[in-house]
This record gives structure tokens, sequence and C-alpha cells, in this order.
């Protein structure tokens, strides 16, 4: 290990079976940190099933020693727990990026105990993350966003560069279809039953100036989210500047707080629908929300977040006894 000045040699860990289906989240916050300066190499822990996580670990184990290291910073719980049984303690940082916090209780248990006894660093993206956990060797950050990528369009622009129907009301849905947790269903039946002469969009491993098209081409971002921790979603429609409707879930009602043109809904049609037609309503008269100068308020730009993470590696390195 170098000086603390220099630039850090990261391990990024995660599940993917090659470059191109690592989560984009994973692969932003990367490019942010090579962009501040430090050195980056993202490991993807390839097969299928729960067993791939422990089929790896030999394998990681060897990769951990060959590169030396200075952070190895595991993306998702059970990739946590393969670094736990491949690398050093002393420089093994965990992002719990929400979903794993969620959906079991006996998983959460242990992720709590592995955070006290077996991580230098659990990283968590909300403060209801952080009662859940209950781990002092936690520390909130959200993802960042990047604002280069994700920026305002003339929204006819978007819609022209997309080939969609200028004259139809859009709502776009920010995610795959198939995430239950994402609840596209229900949104799905809201549009069909409640509004005519609408298109609901939605994401299908699109690149991110499309996705950016896509954001400025819709009307209104919709997301009725049965849980969440930190949504990029939500930050990357505001860094748009378009207006959203969303489910009280995460962070979302924190980050958008009192932002015109920007929505919490309860989980039900009726109110989802109300929400969906005031959103619409600011879009005619105005378009454009502040949310692209909440998010630099926040301090939740990929910049930001970047600088956030070398400190807390750099703290980590220094820890004595761990």
């Amino acid at each position: 290990m170098g000086d603390r000045d220099a630039s850090l040699n990261i391990l990024f860990v995660c599940r993917g079976n090659k470059a191109y289906v690592i989560s984009p989240i994973i692969k932003a916050q990367a490019e942010s940190l090579e962009a501040a300066g430090q050195k980056v190499t993202i490991y993807p822990l390839e097969g299928k099933g729960r067993l791939l996580y422990f089929k790896n670990i030999l394998r990681l184990k060897e990769f951990i020693r060959k590169g030396n290291y200075d952070i190895v910073h595991a993306h998702y719980g059970f990739s946590g727990i393969t670094c736990t049984l491949a690398a050093s303690r002393k420089r093994l940082v965990v992002s719990l990026m929400g979903s794993e916090m969620y959906r079991s209780v006996l998983m959460r248990k242990v992720y709590r105990i592995f955070s006290g006894l077996l991580w230098a660093r659990t990283i968590i993206k909300t403060e209801a993350m952080a009662r859940l956990l209950r781990s002092p060797g936690s520390e909130i950050i959200p993802n960042g966003v990047n604002l280069d990528l994700f920026h305002p369009i003339d929204k006819l622009t978007a819609r022209q560069r997309l080939g969609l129907n200028s004259a139809n009301q859009i709502l776009l849905f920010p995610s795959y279809t198939f995430r239950k947790e994402k609840n596209y269903q229900f949104i799905k039946r809201v549009v069909e039953e409640r509004f005519s002469n609408t298109q609901l969009l939605n994401f299908d491993a699109d690149p991110p100036e499309i996705i950016n098209l896509k954001y400025n081409a819709a009307d209104v971002v919709v997301m009725a989210s049965l849980f969440e921790g930190s949504p990029n979603a939500i930050k990357e429609a505001m860094a748009c500047n378009r207006p959203i409707v969303a489910t009280d879930v995460g962070d979302i009602s924190i980050i958008i707080s009192d932002t015109p043109g920007c929505f919490i809904s309860e989980l039900n049609e009726s109110d989802y629908e109300k929400k969906i037609n005031q959103a619409i309503a600011f879009s005619r008269s105005g378009g454009s929300t502040t949310g692209r100068e909440r998010i630099a308020r926040l301090n939740l730009d990929s910049v930001s977040v970047a600088n956030r993470l070398i400190s807390l590696y750099k703290q980590v390195i220094s820890l004595k006894g761990v």
C-alpha cells in the first residue's frame, strides 16, 4: 500500500457474467471514481443461482492476491459474503443497495452480523436502512447521479430522436418491467384503465444517452415501487427536470421534498391517477421542475459521492488493528 495521497487501487466485486450486464449503477460509480483519479477494476462474479457466489471464492481470492488492491468494495450482500471469504477484513467495504435489506428478515440479521464483525465498513443508502441494519460500522452514502449524462433536453427534440409520436401523452416507467419490486403491473393497469392517448415507456438495456432521451421525452416519470433503497431513477429524472409521481419508499420523499411538479402517491389506483393528472397539468403549464438544482443542493451528483467514497476508503486504510 502506497502513499495515502496517491491514487487508490480499488476492486469492485459484483454479480455479472460480462461487463455489459453489470449493474449500470455500479459501472457509473466506478467511472466517477476513475474520473476522480482512482484506479478501479470490476470483478464480475460469474454463474447462475446462489451457488455462483461460493464457486467464485477461490478464484476471487487469487485475483485479489495478485492485484494488491488497497480496497475491495463489494456491491450487494451476497457479493459481500463472498468477499468475506476471499479478502482481508482490513480492506473490505460492502455496499448494501436496498433490496437485500427488505426481502428477507433472516438475511438482514446475517448482514447485521457480518457488518458488525467481518466488514471494515458497510455502506447503506438511507436512514431507514440504517435503522434496519443497526450496525455501528455503517455509513450512509447514497448513489450519485452523473449530471453530465443526465441533463435537460427539449421535449419535442427528445421525442423526435426516439421516433415517438409528439402528439401522445407519454409516461416513463424508469426500470425493467420484470422487476417485481418496481410494481410495473400496477402502473400499467392504472394507465390502461384510466388514461387515453397515453404511451407508457420503459427501459430495456438502453445506453445512457437513450435513457436520457426517454426521461426528457416523458411528460411524467412514474414509479410505484414496493420498496427501494435510494433509487437512481428518481435522481436521474430530477437531473432532467422532469415531473415525477412515486410511492413513498426509500429516500424518495426526502429527495424530491417540496420540488414543484413532483408528487408522492399512496399505493392505490385512485390516488395514483390523481397525482399523475396533477403532474401532467404541471408539465403542460411549464414542463420543467427544479429537480436538477435540488440534486446539486443535496450533493447527490456523482462527483460529490465519489469524493465521499474516497474519504471512506482512506479511513479504512488508516485503521489500526482491524
